[in-house]
Formats: C-alpha cells, sequence, structure tokens
C-alpha cells in the first residue's frame, strides 16, 4: 500500500526529473497514454455504467479506478510538455502524496 510517516518527494526532485527523465515526442505520449488507459480498463474491469448510476457506484468500483489510476502513473508518469521528459514516479510516492494531499483535505481550515 503506501508508507506510513514516509517522506514525501520535493518540488525541486519533480523539477529535476522534468529535465532528466525520459525524452519523448508529445505524439508519442499521446499515442502512449491512449494504449495505457484502453489496456487498464480491460485489466481493470472497468467501463462506464451509464448516466443513471452516477452517484450509485459501490466501493469496489472506487478502488478499482483508483488502482488503475496508480497503475497509470507508475507505468507513464507524469508528461513535461515544457522539456518534452517524462517525470517517472514510483507507487510508493504515488500512493504517499495521495495520502498526504487525502489527510489534508480532511483537516479543517
Amino acid at each position: 500500500m503506501f508508507s506510513r510517516g514516509a517522506k514525501l518527494i520535493s518540488l525541486l526532485e519533480i523539477a529535476e526529473r522534468a529535465y532528466t527523465g525520459t525524452k519523448l515526442s508529445e505524439n508519442d505520449w499521446n499515442l502512449s497514454l491512449y494504449r495505457t488507459i484502453q489496456s487498464l480498463l480491460t485489466r481493470y474491469s472497468l467501463r462506464h455504467s451509464g448516466p443513471d448510476r452516477f452517484f450509485d457506484i459501490d466501493d469496489d468500483v472506487v478502488d478499482r479506478f483508483f488502482d488503475a489510476a496508480v497503475t497509470l502513473l507508475c507505468e507513464l508518469g507524469v508528461y513535461c510538455v515544457t522539456t518534452n521528459r517524462v517525470i517517472s514516479l514510483s507507487e510508493d510516492e504515488i500512493r504517499n502524496g495521495a495520502k498526504s494531499a487525502s489527510s489534508e483535505m480532511d483537516e479543517p481550515s
């Protein structure tokens, strides 16, 4: 899952990865994104259930969508259009970031 108390990745580290990551054209990135999403929809058994089920979604479906999103970020990373490079992220970095953002949203102002 995620590491409790793990250190979050710094903004400077993200910036460094934006300049040192794998170089890729935007068209190649978009094609890879499309193919990966199609594969993840099948792998995680995800489909559009129609407008009548927008709010009626069970926890299993939500968990599968979240896991698919984490897998997408792990497999593809994040594309930086300024440098045409891929910012790679580990599963721990993604899950720890999501956990941190979730706890910040839960805290009252």
